[in-house]
């Protein structure tokens, strides 16, 4: 998978803590460097588009 296709898959995460389980158990699930490596960019390109509230509810206060 691309850091996109990652990117897309992590999209589903709302909070910034949902997020890491979700990177902890895509690291657990694949195995090659490459892999990884794609994983954690896409992790990194979801937490950027969560910290500007893309792609997510804005909260209600």
């Amino acid at each position: 998978m691309t850091k996109i296709d990652w990117l897309i898959k992590f999209r589903r995460a709302k909070t910034l803590s949902t997020l890491d389980v979700m990177l902890d158990a895509a690291l657990r699930k694949v195995e090659s460097i490459t892999d990884k490596c794609e994983a954690i960019k896409g992790h990194e390109l979801r937490q950027d588009e969560l910290e500007l509230g893309k792609h997510c509810r804005p909260l209600i206060k």
